[in-house]
C-alpha cells in the first residue's frame, strides 16, 4: 500500500508487455483498435512475429489480448502498448 503502489502496478504490467514507448496520441487510438482487432484475426508483433488473437479482454486502456504466437505460443499484451497489426 501506500503512495506510488499504483504506480509499480503499471510499471510491472508494462514490462510484463514489452518495454515500448508508448506515445499519447495512441489513447486516441483506442477506440480504433478496440473495433479493428477482434479473436481469430491474424495479427504480426514487431518483436514476437505473427500469431493469431485468441481472445479480448478488459476495455479501454487496460484492453488486453491474447494472441497465440506461431514462434514463441501465447502470449497476453496490452493492446495499448503492443502496436499489434493486422495482417492477411
Amino acid at each position: 500500500g501506500g503512495p506510488g503502489g499504483g504506480a509499480w502496478r503499471y510499471q510491472d504490467a508494462a514490462r510484463e508487455a514489452v518495454d515500448v514507448p508508448v506515445a499519447l496520441s495512441a489513447v486516441s487510438l483506442l477506440p480504433l483498435v478496440s473495433r479493428t482487432l477482434a479473436p481469430g484475426m491474424r495479427v504480426e508483433h514487431h518483436i514476437f512475429g505473427e500469431g493469431d488473437i485468441v481472445s479480448m479482454e478488459g476495455t479501454g486502456q487496460q484492453l488486453k489480448a491474447v494472441v497465440h504466437f506461431d514462434e514463441v505460443g501465447p502470449k497476453k499484451l496490452m493492446v495499448r502498448l503492443a502496436r499489434l497489426r493486422r495482417i492477411g
